[in-house]
């Protein structure tokens, strides 16, 4: 009777046991299920704040000193019931116009995935092989030559899990990972300078790294942040530091011959406005202190589609 005894104890502890870690089990999703219901929540806050501060006219220059792109005040550790977030523009090492910023990114400031000159795909992935910047081409574009269109359509359909080329626009920037010869490497490093949203590059957001993989010398590039920057001096006239149009931009530049020829072989590639903004959101949820606790971090794509409204085109939890 003893042992019997001693059985049913041991059984009753191990089910009282899984009982709990069920239980404990439970309440931890639940836990994490609020949470990430909190973060939801907390992005919307943020395209909200953001389409506040967005033109409701797109007919004026788009620049780095509009509201939208660096405040502090409004975007840096927003605190609300559901939690804290903040709205981070990236910033880039290599451009002297780079500070701490709390805003949003220009699209535009990217270089459109559907209309990259071969070279500034090869500059962007840093490869001297033209063969992955090539795939893209064959991959966004119809291709004429029938034996060259037969090649491109064999390897995709011999891999060990086929599917067709699409010989048509990108629609995102993931379908980079679909194109022959683009690995993780190179998609890590492509995928902050190009985008599916804008098919000009905004002369007045463009970082340096983006102005010369178009094409540009590293002179004629820091020419042009430069005469951006000029917006900052104290005596500064209403309108320095932005190009109203591209046709400006040699006129309000000292330029050289060869800058001149630079700028006139990209001009069809730049503009001066943007039609797409990205946010790069910080979230924290609950009200616990920040400091200790790493972010959950989205990004949001925001469209104009034309009376005033920025509608969400795409968001993803990175």
């Amino acid at each position: 009777m003893l042992i019997v005894a001693v059985w049913t104890i041991s059984i009753l502890s191990l089910l009282a046991i899984g009982a709990g870690y069920h239980a404990w089990l439970e309440m931890k999703l639940t836990s994490l299920e609020l949470d990430r219901m909190k973060e939801q929540r907390l992005v919307l806050a943020a395209v909200e704040l953001a389409r506040g501060v967005l033109p409701d006219d797109l007919g004026k220059p788009i620049t780095l000193k509009d509201p939208w792109a660096d405040n502090a005040t409004l975007f840096k550790e927003v605190r609300l019931d559901e939690g804290t977030f903040s709205v981070v523009r990236r910033v880039f090492p290599d451009d002297p116009d780079a500070t701490t910023a709390y805003g949003l990114e220009d699209e535009s400031g990217r270089i459109s995935l559907n209309k990259a000159p071969k070279a500034a795909l090869q500059a962007l992935m840093g490869d001297d092989s033209d063969d992955a910047a090539q795939s893209i081409l064959d991959w966004r574009q119809a291709i004429a030559d029938d034996q060259r269109r037969k090649e491109v359509d064999s390897f995709y359909a011999e891999l060990p899990h086929p599917y067709p080329c699409k010989h048509a626009p990108f629609e995102s920037i993931d379908e980079l990972l679909l194109v022959r010869g683009v690995d993780q490497a190179r998609f890590a490093r492509l995928r902050p300078w190009v985008t599916v949203f804008a098919d000009r590059v905004n002369v007045n957001t463009a970082p340096k790294m983006v102005l010369t993989a178009l094409g540009l010398s590293d002179d004629l590039a820091d020419k042009i942040v430069e005469y951006r920057r000029s917006a900052d001096a104290e005596d500064a006239r209403p309108g320095a530091g932005v190009f109203a149009n591209v046709s400006q931009i040699a006129q309000n530049l000292e330029t050289s011959l060869e800058d001149n020829a630079q700028l006139a072989a990209i001009q069809p590639l730049l503009g001066v406005g943007s039609r797409a903004f990205r946010l790069h959101v910080e979230v924290w949820p609950g009200d616990r202190p920040i400091a200790a606790r790493r972010p959950a971090r989205y990004e949001v794509v925001l469209e104009f589609k034309g009376s005033g409204e920025w509608a969400i085109k795409e968001a993803a939890r990175e």
